[in-house]
Order: C-alpha cells, then structure tokens, then sequence
C-alpha cells in the first residue's frame, strides 16, 4: 500500500491529539484529585462509588437521628432531675406537715408551698426542647398540661354528685354556684343548701327551693392553681427515630409513665393540697406513700433514659467509624494517585515532545524538495 505524506500527517496529527488528551486527563487528574470525571472513565469503579455513596447518606441521616435523639434525652434527662427534686422537696413539706405541734393555719402555709410546687411540676411536664414538647407526645400544637384557677362546670345530682365533686376539688377557699340544669335559677349556700367543707358533703335544704335527685350545674372559683387539665388531643404518642438499618428507638418519654393517671406525680400533689387544707393529718401518711412510688417509677424512667443515652452516643461512635471507612473506599476508588498521575503526566510529555520531533522530520520533505 502507498503511503502518501498526507497519510503521515494525519497519522501524526491523530497521535499527537491522543497523547494531548492523555496529557489533558491527567492534568484534570491531578487540579481535581478526582481520576473519575464521567462513567466511561472506569465503569466498574462507578457502579462502586454510586453504591457506597448512598451507604454514606443512609450514614449520614442515620447520625442526624442519632444527634437529635442524644439532644432530645440529654433535655429529658435534665428535666427529670428536677422533677426528682421537686419530689424530695415535696416529700420534706409533707414530712413537715405530720408533725404533731402543726396546726390548721400551718398546714395551710405548707399547702401553699405544695400548690407553688404543683405549678413548678406542671411547668417541668410542659417543657419544651427546639420547640417541641418533652412530654407531648406527638401532639406539640398544645401544651400537655393546662392549668387554671377555675375548675369547669359539671353538672351533679343534688346529695351525692355534688359530694364527689367537692371532694374531688377540695379546696374549702374561694366560692361555688349552684343552679338548675339549665343554669337559669341560681340556688344560695345557707338557703337552699348547705355544704360541709371538711367532709366533702353538700345537704340540700328541705325550706329551700332544691330538691333531691334533681340534676343541677356547680361550678368553682377556687382560690389556689388546683385544676390541671390534660391535652385532650393527648400526650401519649411516641418519637420514634431510626439509627441504623432496621432498628428504632423511642427518644421520648410519655407523660403517663410520671405525670398522669392515678398515683402520677401531678394527682398525688394534688392529693396533698387537699390534705393540707382540710388538715387531714392521717391522710398525709398515705400520700407520701404514693409519692415514694411516684418517686421510684420517675428514678426508673431516669435509668431508662440515661441508658437509651448511652446506647445513642456508641451507636454516634460506630456510625462515625462507619463514615471513615465508607471514605475511605470511596477515596481509593475516585482519588487520584498523584505519584503515578505525576509520572505519567511526565512520560506523556516526553513522549508528545518525541512526537513532535519525529513529526517534524517526517514531514519536513515536499514536492519542493525535488525541484532544486
């Protein structure tokens, strides 16, 4: 086959343009210490960098629920140590109040320091920790616990309804209204009936215009903070936060496990109010009995979580490893190796500068040659 000049210098022109590409890749190699800038420059490393790159935002989500669940249990934690603390102190007023020397007037000033304490507690339940609610469940548009010197309305039947609910209140301070179902006519306390504050009883009057088995409305303006109520959307739903491939954990605390239900922390405190203003002395034993087992199920609840804290930051160490080693592979796959990248930016050049020289030898000669 003839071989004409211009053969040669395409030939040429094509050789020297693939090793300038080599000169151009390794170059890029080395400003970008990334080898692979698009999937033809080496596929099977490619399906390896996708594969492990979604490991490491997998990774990275999983630390930021493990970050949020340390942050959110380290607040609960803090809190229930106040809450602790608020029960000691509650346990020494209630110690205080069985002495035998106290009188009615003392145990009133004591019941004051516990309703000061109740609304100290129900401000602990209704924390907030970024704008959320510790002990809110999943419900964070309204606080957990409201309360207030107002106890609502509730309809009774005269004789027995309005006993139950005087008791439930307890409180011989401030004032209530009767009136009829209706809440048009209102009755008088001495008129129509009369109501005995120690015991929690009401007696409807026979000369009055209230009669027995009748229902009637009663409300309270108590003079102490006594009414707490409960979220009705509720308190009970659990945070969970994934930490790993396939495992949970619930990061919160349900306010029922301290707080609420009967024997919770919030309903015994209230018991002792009472207690403390009807100076029921014999009743004070018993609710520091229920405030030991308030105290014991809020010191539990503290272990569980100062554990739930501890699994949370191995788990914070582990993923963190996992994040170095997932790097590092991604490093060795896409990292350039600058030693060799360097050499063999050097031997293109050496060879492009070779090129050129022989290039030039081989195309130097034209048909101007042979016409001297």
């Amino acid at each position: 086959m003839r071989v004409s000049e211009n053969m040669k210098t395409l030939s040429l022109f094509k050789d020297l343009n693939r090793t300038m590409g080599r000169m151009l890749k390794t170059q890029n190699d080395l400003t970008t210490s990334t080898r692979i800038h698009r999937p033809s420059d080496d596929p099977g490393g490619t399906a390896r960098l996708l594969s492990l790159k979604s490991y490491v935002n997998r990774n990275e989500r999983y630390q930021k629920n493990v970050e949020d669940g340390v942050n959110w249990m380290v607040a609960t934690e803090s809190t229930l140590n106040d809450v602790l603390d608020t029960i000691t102190e509650t346990d020494s007023v209630l110690m205080q109040a069985g002495n035998d020397t106290l009188g009615e007037d003392e145990r009133k000033i004591l019941a004051g320091q516990m309703q000061e304490m109740l609304q100290y507690i129900v401000s602990l339940a209704n924390q907030k920790f970024a704008d959320r609610y510790l002990f809110g469940g999943t419900n964070n548009d309204t606080s957990p616990f409201t309360m207030s010197d107002e106890i609502e309305d509730e309809s009774f039947t005269a004789a027995h309804d309005a006993a139950v609910a005087l008791q439930n209140v307890g409180i011989r301070s401030g004032s209530m209204t009767v009136t009829t179902a209706d809440g048009l006519t209102e009755f008088t306390e001495g008129t129509d009936y009369t109501i005995d504050y120690d015991d929690g009883e009401i007696t409807v009057l026979g000369s009055g215009s209230m009669a027995d088995s009748t229902n009637y409305l009663i409300s309270y303006d108590t003079e102490k903070l006594s009414s707490v109520t409960l979220n009705p959307d509720g308190v009970d739903g659990t945070l969970m936060r994934r930490i790993d491939e396939g495992i949970t954990l619930q990061i919160n605390v349900t306010a029922s496990s301290i707080f609420t239900d009967t024997g919770g922390l919030i309903d015994v405190i209230q018991q002792a109010i009472v207690a403390l203003h009807r100076n029921d002395k014999s009743s004070i034993s018993n609710i520091r009995s229920q405030l030991d087992n308030c105290l014991n199920r809020s010191t539990s609840v503290q272990g569980e979580v100062g554990s739930k804290i501890g699994r949370l930051e191995f788990q914070r160490e582990r993923l963190s490893m996992n994040r170095v080693n997932l790097e590092g592979l991604i490093s060795a796959i896409e990292d350039t190796d600058v030693a060799s990248a360097v050499i063999q930016l050097q031997k293109d050049q050496y060879v492009y500068q070779a090129a050129l020289q022989v290039g030039a030898d081989l195309i130097q000669m034209s048909l101007l040659n042979y016409l001297k």
